[in-house]
C-alpha cells in the first residue's frame, strides 16, 4: 500500500505545483480552440472524485485488488486518445474558484491516502459500475481517481504552458 500511497502523494504534488504555476486571473482562460480552460479541467476533476464511493456497500472477490488497474493506466494515460466526458463530470461552471477547487481536490486526496493506509482495498465497491469496465476494487477506484488526475495533470501542463505562450506574447 506505500507504493499507492506514495503515487498519491505525488500526484496530487504536481497538480499543485501545475497550479502554482497559473495565475488565479487565467484559470478561467482558454488556452486554445476546442479547449477546457484550467478552471473547468479542476471542476471536471473534483466532479470525478469521490472518495464515500470506498465507505460505501462493498463484498469479498476472489480476484486479484488491482486486476483492472493496468487497463485503466493505458487507457487514461495514453495522450493520444480523446475520451468524451460522462455529463455528470462535465465542467458546468463558467467562472472558477481556483483556491476552492485545489481545497477541495487536495482534501478528497487526503481522503484517498487515508482509505488507502486504512480500508480492506480488496474489497469491491458495488455502489457504482464504470460502463465497460464492471464494479472496482477499493484499490481500483483509488488508482482510478488517481491515474485520471495524472491524465489531466498533463492536460493543464499543456494549458500552463499555452497561458505562459500567450503572456510572453502580450509582454514582448
Amino acid at each position: 500500500m506505500q507504493t499507492l500511497v506514495n503515487e498519491l502523494q505525488e500526484t496530487i504534488t504536481i497538480l499543485n505545483n501545475i497550479l502554482e504555476s497559473i495565475d488565479s486571473s487565467k484559470i478561467d482562460a482558454t488556452p486554445f480552440e476546442g479547449s477546457w480552460s484550467a478552471g473547468q479541467v479542476l471542476e471536471h476533476v473534483d466532479l470525478a472524485i469521490s472518495p464515500g464511493l470506498l465507505e460505501g456497500t462493498t463484498q469479498p472477490v476472489s480476484r486479484p485488488a488491482d486486476q483492472k488497474v493496468a487497463t485503466v493506466r493505458n487507457a487514461f494515460l495514453d495522450f493520444n486518445t480523446k475520451f468524451k466526458s460522462p455529463a455528470f463530470i462535465e465542467p458546468r461552471q463558467h467562472v472558477h474558484d481556483k483556491s476552492a477547487l485545489q481545497a477541495s481536490i487536495n482534501e478528497k486526496f487526503d481522503d484517498l491516502i487515508e482509505a488507502a493506509k486504512e480500508l480492506d482495498l480488496s474489497r469491491e465497491c458495488l455502489d457504482f459500475e464504470v460502463p465497460g469496465m464492471g464494479l472496482f476494487t477499493r484499490m481500483e477506484w483509488i488508482s482510478f481517481y488517481m491515474i485520471h488526475t495524472q491524465r489531466h495533470n498533463h492536460q493543464l501542463q499543456k494549458i500552463a504552458s499555452c497561458l505562459h505562450a500567450k503572456d510572453a506574447r502580450t509582454t514582448s
